[in-house]
């Protein structure tokens, strides 16, 4: 029996090719064997994803077999070649369907240094689709990775494919998928879940003990194609434009929140009106918030604020007589600003609430007595319910009761992708989209 070890290297993009060896052990470095595969002639390369960092290369390949013969392969991304001796074989199907398909990339730490590469894609495998993107937005986690703060630091490695909010068509299923079809308009959901562990049996598939992140799994969406798992993909219904499925992810989180809250006949205060807050305010009023105020640093983001559906906007620098007489039910932090969080706490009213959706980039001072009294509930969103906020959204965009034509987007081709990052990151806008419909 033939026998191969392979080690991977996750320091460079590349689609390796075929699909005859399986992996037996998911880690850095990867041993593959043949299945029933006797004869050096009838075996070739496999297309597979590391599991921590996207697609890899081959370094290194270490060939035996029962003569005792040794042949050491060295292979760069997207090619392969045979040593002396063995005979040319033909082109498997899976490899005459090689599509190729460029994408945007974090392509060294550092601020900026994105670029664009051209990626092989193999055919999807088993319970995989192929996609043709058709648009792509920019999030928060792809500001934090262009700016390359300390969290993107800590939590990604480059070379690295980017995006994960977007708008596609199905092109191709691999075995076994039946949740989707050829030729459906489809978004996706980026929390990638087991649907084996307790959490996910207790319908908590979003915080899943084995949780994959869309933005670590090396699909990415800033590209003209991608493979992706069919459970990441929810089909868009008719009556929902490209556009508005392209950012039905950020709006989950923001529908979420305002469900969480239960806003209906309630005084509720945003507090930063970026994409997810601007999100999390049409969803408050379409389901029926009392008052809405929004509170932001950004001139400009508190006028879109209003036109959002807010009663009030307000900067930080509030007059200390507003801060004692505030009164609200619900406080929804988008912001991640920790001044913002600890000034919003002494708004909320006894038996109140304070949703926290925007990430802190330091501890909180909030005094348990405070919380302790006044019987105050602080609750974590992250990310949306699987199903439930899905199907909620979707009957609230349906219904037109809520709707997101206030909320101004631009759109950039891919190739423009600074240009893009910048205008996302400068706050004029409400949201950023790759137009790769063509």
């Amino acid at each position: 029996m033939t026998r191969l070890e392979v080690n991977l290297s996750a320091d460079m993009p590349g689609h390796l090719f075929g699909c005859w060896i399986r992996r037996t052990h998911a880690a850095s470095q990867t041993k593959f064997s043949t299945q029933g595969v006797t004869s050096p002639h009838k075996w070739c390369l496999p297309a597979t994803r590391h599991s921590g960092n996207g697609f890899c290369r081959l370094s290194a390949l270490r060939f035996s077999h029962r003569g005792g013969r040794k042949t050491v392969w060295i292979l760069r991304p997207g090619h392969y070649s045979k040593p002396c001796g063995f005979p040319q074989k033909s082109v498997r199907p899976q490899e005459a369907r090689m599509l190729k398909s460029r994408t945007v990339m974090k392509v060294s730490p550092g601020a900026g240094n994105l670029g664009i590469d051209t990626r092989m894609l193999a055919p999807p495998r088993e319970g995989e689709v192929l996609l043709k993107i058709k648009r792509a937005a920019i999030c928060g986690t792809d500001l934090h990775i262009y700016h390359w703060n300390d969290w993107a630091a800590r939590n990604y490695e480059t070379p690295l494919v980017l995006g994960h909010e977007f708008c596609a068509e199905v092109l191709e299923t691999g075995p076994g998928v039946t949740s989707v079809s050829i030729g459906q308009i489809v978004s996706g959901e980026t929390h990638l879940f087991c649907d084996r562990c307790e959490q996910c049996r207790a319908n908590r598939r979003h915080t899943c003990l084995n949780l994959r992140l869309f933005s670590k799994s090396g699909f990415g969406c800033f590209s003209d194609y991608s493979v992706v798992p069919a459970n990441a993909l929810r089909v868009v219904p008719d009556r929902i434009s490209m556009d508005t499925a392209t950012v039905l992810e950020p709006l989950g989180v923001g529908v979420r929140a305002a469900m969480e809250g239960d806003v209906s006949g309630r005084s509720v205060l945003v507090t930063g009106c970026g994409p997810i807050g601007l999100y999390t305010i049409v969803a408050a009023r379409a389901l029926g918030a009392a008052s809405i105020t929004a509170v932001d640093l950004s001139k400009r983001r508190l006028e879109m604020a209003i036109r959002a559906g807010a009663d009030e906007a307000l900067a930080p620098q509030v007059p200390p007589e507003f801060m004692m007489t505030a009164d609200v039910d619900l406080v929804i932090d988008a912001s991640g600003s920790a001044d913002a969080i600890e000034s919003a706490m002494e708004m909320i009213k006894p038996g109140g609430k304070l949703l926290l959706v925007g990430l802190p980039g330091r501890n909180l001072s909030i005094p348990p007595v405070r919380l302790i009294n006044r019987e105050i509930t602080v609750t974590g969103i992250y990310g949306r319910l699987i199903d439930e906020t899905w199907l909620e959204m979707e009957r609230l965009l349906t219904s037109g009761r809520l709707r997101l034509d206030a909320i101004e987007t631009c759109e950039f081709p891919m190739t423009e992708f600074d240009a893009a990052f910048e205008r996302a990151a400068s706050g004029t806008t409400g949201k950023v989209l790759f137009n790769l419909d063509s």
